[in-house]
């Protein structure tokens, strides 16, 4: 499994001064640290583990490309809801699985991409066209959703989940109107995606 200092860690992430603490409280004498090390960090907060280790320093390329797929999917239901005769943001999606397993072409992925940022503008017309309300709101969580399927062709993963994130927090806004819900939402979602990155690391 990949390592790296925690001098490394420190240095990776714009740390506020408490991540660099309690990275620094629990790093302790130890001196390599692994994906999975940090992740155990349960003083910082999910989406702050998530930007420290979703990079290829720590996780391969090819898992960390797999995470962006999963990120995406996990929210294209925001998506697919309120389109659902567009089937561009699963096609990208697609396109980047193959362009992994070597099965099409960077071209093709990239083509793939740009249909889904297309998709993502129409959605984002449409949520500008919208009266204000619940059908506005989730709207915006579409496009949110639209553009974490783009990411997940070329994007850095950890931007793709920060997209996902932020397409859970607006489809709870949504349902519920209150910014307590967008945040909860928002960090239950990075949650769900540190577990995803935790099994995939166990099962290197």
């Amino acid at each position: 499994m990949l390592t790296a200092t925690v001098y490394d860690l420190l240095s990776w992430h714009h740390c506020w001064p408490w991540i660099s603490e309690a990275i620094l409280q629990t790093a302790g004498p130890q001196i390599s640290w692994s994906a999975l090390d940090v992740l155990g960090v349960e003083k910082v907060l999910p989406k702050d583990r998530l930007w420290i280790v979703l990079r290829p320093q720590l996780i391969p390329e090819k898992q960390l490309d797999e995470l962006a797929c999963q990120f995406a999917e996990h929210v294209l239901p925001l998506f697919e809801t309120i389109f659902t005769l567009d089937s561009r943001p699963r096609a990208a999606i697609a396109a980047k699985r193959e362009w992994i397993n070597g099965e099409c072409s960077q071209s093709e992925r990239d083509k793939a991409q740009e249909a889904a940022r297309a998709a993502a503008w129409d959605a984002d017309a449409s949520a500008r066209a919208a009266a204000a309300g619940a059908a506005w709101a989730a709207s915006w969580a579409a496009v949110s959703a639209a553009e974490a399927a783009e990411g997940a062709a070329a994007w850095p993963t950890r931007e793709v989940a920060t997209a996902a994130c932020v397409a859970a927090a607006r489809a709870a806004w949504a349902a519920a109107r209150e910014g307590e819900a967008f945040e909860a939402a928002a960090e239950e979602e990075a949650r769900w995606q540190v577990d995803v990155v935790r099994y995939t690391l166990i099962g290197m």
